[in-house]
C-alpha cells in the first residue's frame, strides 16, 4: 500500500511540476525562436546590402532564381521595400508601410511578440526580450541627409535609426500597444530632421 501512495505522490508531484513549468519553457522557446529569426534577417538585409553596393544594375537580391528589378524592389539605399519575399517563418506585418518625416518603415509582431498569442508581459516583461507589448521596426529608408534620425515613445528607450534597421521596440510596463492609432497609444514618434 504504502508503495502504491509513494508512486500516487510522486505522480502529483511531476504533474504539478509540469503544470507550472512547461508553459514558462514555451515562452521561452517563443523569444529564442523569434530573437533567432530577427538576427537572420538583420544578416539578411545586410548581405543584400553589401551586394547592392557592388553590383551594377540588377541582380537576384531574393536568390529565387530570377532577376530582380532593384530600382522598383530595393530602396535607394539598397534594402528590400518588401521583406515578403524573404524566407520570413513568423514575422507578419503588424503596420504596413508607413512614410513619416522622411521614413518610410513598417512594423512586425512575431511568436512571441503577438499582440494576443505573444509572450505575457504582466508577469515577467525582462528587457531586451520580446514579449506581446513589443514590435520590431524595420527601417526602409531613412532619408536624413546630415542628422541620425531618432524613435521616442513615453514606453521605451530612445533609439538612433538608420537604412536597413530591424529592431526590436521594447515597450515598458504593462500598457498593450494600439496598432491603430498613429502613435500607437504610447506616443510613438520618429524624428528625421532634414
Amino acid at each position: 500500500m504504502q508503495q502504491y501512495q509513494k508512486i500516487f505522490f510522486a505522480i502529483i508531484a511531476i504533474s504539478t511540476i509540469s503544470y507550472f513549468t512547461i508553459p514558462k519553457l514555451q515562452e521561452i522557446s517563443k523569444k529564442s525562436n523569434e530573437l533567432e529569426e530577427a538576427l537572420n534577417i538583420q544578416q539578411t538585409l545586410e548581405k543584400i546590402h553589401y551586394e547592392w553596393s557592388i553590383k551594377e544594375g540588377n541582380f537576384d537580391w531574393n536568390r529565387d532564381n530570377i532577376i530582380d528589378n532593384i530600382d522598383q524592389e530595393l530602396s535607394s539605399y539598397g534594402y528590400p521595400i518588401n521583406l515578403g519575399k524573404l524566407p520570413i517563418n513568423s514575422f507578419q506585418v503588424t503596420k504596413a508601410l508607413v512614410n513619416d518625416t522622411n521614413i518610410l518603415y513598417t512594423l512586425y509582431t512575431s511568436t512571441a511578440s503577438h499582440p494576443i498569442n505573444g509572450v505575457d508581459y504582466r508577469a515577467n516583461d525582462i528587457a531586451g526580450e520580446p514579449d506581446k507589448n513589443d514590435f520590431w521596426i524595420y527601417v526602409i529608408e531613412a532619408n536624413s541627409a546630415f542628422n541620425e534620425c531618432t524613435l521616442t515613445s513615453s514606453k521605451s528607450r530612445k533609439k538612433i535609426i538608420k537604412n536597413g534597421d530591424f529592431l526590436l521596440i521594447d515597450i515598458n510596463g504593462t500598457q498593450p500597444i494600439d496598432f491603430t492609432h498613429k502613435d500607437l497609444g504610447i506616443n510613438f514618434l520618429i524624428d528625421c530632421p532634414s
